[in-house]
């Protein structure tokens, strides 16, 4: 796997063919202190304003792919600012910015060009592409924890961007490319594999069968509250009535 600059191949090579070691950073503090900082072999790529709010203590490229535009607003000023700063190191960006002289264009005709897919759904997933085309033997994911949650109709950004990450995640892997991945992020995890950790996880399926029931209990208990407020609604609202009609009597 290498880049030309206008061309980008990927090829089967393994990881032992590679001793370059790319660092993914994002911003998820449970795991972001686990990168190896302090390890000058591996490169470090930051993402949006962490390293200028010394989250990320040190960087190597710095990936900005959000239209420029977004970062001039009032509340990213000083990130702009730090931006139009750098001279030295490259910061990946969406289309020529002048503004920023060190600022490199995201190859991202080339990249889809050699994937053949279109399924960014975030700037980690171009991260992650960029890395395996260029030939990183080894790929860590630190501060990119994805974690997922749901509360009604809402979804966290995570459930559509997720997928994107893991999916590359699996294609480094089927190359030979080593892929690290913290404990702490939800990355490339799961409580079991279907079908056949049922008996091994006997006791997280007993505990999820009884979370299960205490849910139900209050959805039973929530709609009998809820039956209970209507009828004393409608039962405060017909002595309401009476009482208007009362009060009409009592004025005549």
């Amino acid at each position: 796997m290498k880049s030309t600059g206008q061309n980008i191949v990927i090829t089967r090579t393994g990881a032992g063919l590679s001793t370059r070691k790319v660092a993914i950073l994002g911003k998820a503090p449970s795991s972001l202190s686990q990168a190896p900082f302090d390890d000058p072999s591996w490169e470090m790529w930051a993402i949006n304003n962490a390293a200028q709010m010394g989250v990320v203590p040190r960087w190597d490229r710095q990936f900005e792919l959000h239209p420029i535009e977004w970062t001039q607003r009032p509340e990213y000023q000083g990130y702009y600012n730090w931006l139009c700063q750098q001279k030295d190191k490259p910061v990946y960006v969406r289309q020529p910015t002048p503004q920023i002289p060190s600022h490199v264009v995201y190859p991202r005709d080339e990249i889809v060009k050699a994937f053949g897919t279109r399924y960014f759904t975030n700037s980690i997933s171009w991260m992650l592409a960029l890395a395996i085309a260029e030939g990183a033997g080894d790929i860590g994911l630190w501060g990119v924890d994805m974690a997922m949650h749901a509360v009604g109709v809402h979804k966290s950004e995570y459930a559509s961007q997720r997928p994107s990450c893991e999916f590359f995640i699996g294609v480094a892997a089927g190359l030979g490319i080593r892929v690290h991945i913290p404990a702490a992020s939800d990355l490339m995890k799961s409580a079991f594999m279907y079908g056949f950790d049922f008996e091994e996880n006997d006791e997280f399926r007993q505990k999820m069968d009884v979370r299960e029931k205490e849910i139900r209990q209050r959805v039973e208990q929530a709609e009998e509250a809820k039956e209970r407020s209507a009828h004393e609604e409608a039962y405060l609202r017909g002595a309401l009535d009476d009482m208007q009609y009362c009060k009409q009597w009592v004025q005549r």
